[in-house]
């Protein structure tokens, strides 16, 4: 099979030490001497005798990939009905006082941030016996707290990482 400059080659695998490199019309070719660096799916051009990679290509993938991700994501800005639950059918609800029950959220019905203590950003106080009384507290209970919640759900899980 003969090569001309400027031939643009894709890496498929490696399996013992050789790389089965794809060309734009199909064509296989196993080569054991690849530029260092060579991934899957890098883009390799044939030049004088060697190939080289070729990062505009995947600079240019990189992009392409990058605007649908970014498009996914405005999408799940649009579909965020995972981030509020009601239950108003609960006979708690709502189980603290609120001038907004339309805007209660029961997702966090037992809030997480309990175990945080102090850190947990809550309106709390603290029983004659030591205990939390986070009667008063709103914010696991806020529409628009959802994002803070998981931020404090992730920094009480490395807390609990950090005590092992």
């Amino acid at each position: 099979m003969s090569l001309a400059n400027g031939d643009i080659f894709t890496a498929d695998r490696q399996e013992a030490g050789k790389w089965t490199l794809v060309g734009e019309d199909g064509r296989e070719l196993i080569k054991k001497k690849v530029p260092a660096g060579t991934r899957e799916g890098a883009k390799l051009i044939y030049e004088n005798g060697e190939f080289r990679l070729c990062p505009g290509l995947e600079a240019k993938e990189r992009k392409e990939l990058k605007a649908r991700a970014d498009a996914l994501c405005e999408r799940g800005k649009r579909m965020d009905n995972y981030k509020f639950f009601s239950h108003k059918e609960c006979e708690y609800f709502p189980c603290h006082k609120t001038n907004d029950p339309e805007n209660f959220n029961c997702l966090f019905c037992y809030c997480p941030l309990y175990a945080l203590g102090d850190e947990c950003g809550g309106n709390f106080t603290y029983t004659e016996k030591g205990f939390k009384d986070c009667s008063n507290c709103l914010v696991p209970h806020k529409r628009e707290n959802y994002e803070y919640m998981t931020k404090k759900v992730l920094k009480l899980y490395e807390k609990l990482k950090k005590e092992k």
